[in-house]
């Protein structure tokens, strides 16, 4: 099996989208202090971006095969560079808390529509899989202390974000490739069995990220 040839391009955005995600989680807590609110309201916006991802992670599947994944891909940056410039701007919960939602909808758009264009050759799956886990949780990694230095030089968290969130995003349009619709057999489609051992993974899944 042929390396996917534009896999080290989808890779890379990948590992934007990573260094936006963990910088927004990083900054609720910021949001909190700037607010006054308790732990509580502030995560309103965990809370809705959980459900945002659970949402997707099972309407996309069935849905996926049926566009150009490029147009999902610029369409998930499109979506989280809308919802951080609303969570970042924003005055009240009523505007942050919809737009990190609308945030994590882009996100997982991209992330699931990435991972199935990665994952669609067998051949190269696996590597693809772990190298995207692992870029994206260095750049992602990364974010807080850019935010930090940045923060100690007097430069508001909000303002850090929303540029880099704005340069990623033009590099992560330019690298995203033209990529054919996948070709999928209705026939053949399976769908999930909810077993004893799938059940154990969901909840080890959700040990792990709780944790």
């Amino acid at each position: 099996m042929q390396p996917v040839p534009y896999a080290n391009r989808l890779i890379a955005v990948h590992g934007m989208m990573g260094f936006i995600q963990y910088a927004i989680g990083f900054s609720v807590p910021l949001l909190k202090r700037d607010f006054e609110i308790s732990r509580v309201l502030a995560s309103m916006h965990n809370i809705g971006w959980a459900i945002a991802v659970i949402t997707l992670s099972i309407v996309i599947p069935r849905h996926i095969h049926k566009f150009f994944p490029h147009h999902l891909l610029r369409l998930g940056w499109s979506l989280i560079v809308i919802g951080i410039y609303g969570f970042c701007l924003g005055r009240t919960l009523w505007i942050t808390v919809p737009s990190f939602t609308l945030a994590a909808v882009g996100a997982t758009i991209f992330n699931n529509t990435n991972s199935a264009t990665l994952g669609a050759h067998s051949g190269t799956a696996v590597k693809m899989m772990l190298r995207t886990t692992g870029i994206g949780g260095f750049f992602g990694a990364i974010s807080p202390t850019v935010i930090g230095v940045f923060t100690r030089n007097g430069i508001q968290w909000r303002y850090t974000i929303m540029v880099a969130t704005f340069i990623l995003a033009v590099i992560a349009f330019k690298l995203i490739p033209q990529i054919a619709k996948r070709e999928v057999n209705l026939d053949q489609k399976q769908k999930i069995h909810w077993d004893k051992s799938f059940l154990i993974l969901v909840f080890f899944g959700f040990l792990t990220i709780w944790l």
